[in-house]
């Protein structure tokens, strides 16, 4: 992806109150994931929602995922979701 792509879809995702968040190793993006958090009816309550992972091919099976993931986990709790959902 570009830069100025990336920059757009960043920008987006910040504008409609997703969480973007961005794996860096080596100076270079590696990994990212999408995170919005909203409400549902019933048993989910105010819920984290996990809508892209992706992870490079060539720097997968390192832990950069669980670790996108884990952050995700972390900052739902922190905004006082109830639940998360991938």
């Amino acid at each position: 992806m570009s830069i100025k792509t990336c920059s757009v879809q960043i920008n987006y995702l910040l504008t409609s109150g997703q969480y973007p968040l961005i794996a860096i190793l080596n100076d270079k993006v590696v990994g990212g994931l999408e995170l919005y958090v909203g409400y549902e009816r019933g048993v989910l309550g105010k819920c984290g929602f996990i809508d892209v992972l992706e992870v490079h091919n060539n720097f997968r099976r390192r832990g950069i995922g669980r670790r996108l993931v884990y952050e995700a986990m972390k900052i739902s709790e922190d905004l006082g979701c109830d639940t998360i959902a991938i």
